[in-house]
């Protein structure tokens, strides 16, 4: 699973069944399901930040200017 910070927004990314899973974290330890948020399969491993900060653009703030690959 890879991790992300999207400005402030813990998400987490599993590559399942040549698409993109992509579940929530709410910082106990408790992952979810995130249905509400798709990532194209053709999307590379290696674009995911970049496809997150398109999205969530909106969410920048002083404090979380980025979006941060944590592992």
């Amino acid at each position: 699973m890879i991790h992300f910070n999207v400005y402030g927004k813990r998400l987490s990314v599993q590559r399942e069944n040549n698409g993109w899973s992509v579940f929530k974290n709410n910082g106990t330890g408790l992952i979810v399901k995130e249905t509400s948020i798709c990532i194209p399969e053709d999307i590379k491993e290696s674009e995911l930040g970049q496809y997150f900060s398109d999205l969530f653009h909106e969410l920048a703030s002083e404090e979380y200017p980025n979006v941060v690959r944590l592992n």
